[in-house]
């Protein structure tokens, strides 16, 4: 279950993974960067994606939750202390898992930043930030939870381990209904944006 969830997370947060993300449209790694590259890059996100990943990374972003809203209709956790199923198995333990790496990534990239270890060029915590806050902006709350109230806390977290071991996964009988499609079509385009980017060795570089 951790697997699949950590591939559902890997294929939300591929936009803010992938190094050319912080990069500009046009320019070279050797090129500066001019005063409207850097505006646009700010209002209205422009970088270094193509189109096409641009929209394929929304894509399987759409088939993660769509396989994580089937996930919580077929199952729970139950809690190994209170012996009782989580509220919200979407909630409480997905998007609690999802929004603890989001975490990890910024507390890493702080770090980072603080001790001044070289990373991408024109990449700071301001610019992983604000993209991971474009991931969460416009979510139900019902999903992540308060992700600003989550983030104000990042700092604490310094893995992209899950923690959530203390509890133990059920099927549920019967099953609540869902609605959102087929989810092996997901398992599927998973297993295609894995193998497109996997084997470019330059695709996550140190940011």
């Amino acid at each position: 279950m951790i697997d699949v969830l950590t591939l559902c997370n890997f294929c939300i947060l591929a936009n803010v993974l992938d190094f050319r993300t912080y990069y500009f449209h046009g320019l070279k790694e050797s090129d500066s960067p001019s005063p409207r590259d850097w505006d646009q890059r700010i209002q209205w996100d422009r970088n270094a994606l193509s189109w096409v990943d641009r929209e394929y990374y929304m894509y399987v972003r759409g088939l993660a939750l769509n396989l994580i809203r089937w996930i919580s209709c077929n199952y729970d956790a139950t809690s190994l202390l209170s012996q009782h199923p989580v509220k919200s198995f979407e909630r409480n333990f997905c998007g609690q898992y999802l929004t603890d790496q989001a975490c990890a990534i910024l507390s890493y990239k702080q770090k980072a930043q603080d001790e001044d270890i070289p990373t991408l060029p024109y990449c700071k915590f301001s610019d992983v930030e604000r993209q991971v806050d474009y991931v969460f902006h416009d979510d139900e709350e019902s999903l992540f939870g308060d992700w600003r109230e989550k983030k104000s806390g990042f700092r604490n977290f310094t893995s992209l381990a899950c923690k959530s071991r203390a509890f133990v996964i059920t099927k549920k009988n019967p099953p609540r209904e869902f609605k959102g499609g087929q989810p092996q079509i997901c398992a599927i385009h998973f297993l295609t944006i894995l193998h497109s980017y996997g084997s470019r060795q330059d695709w996550f570089k140190s940011g």
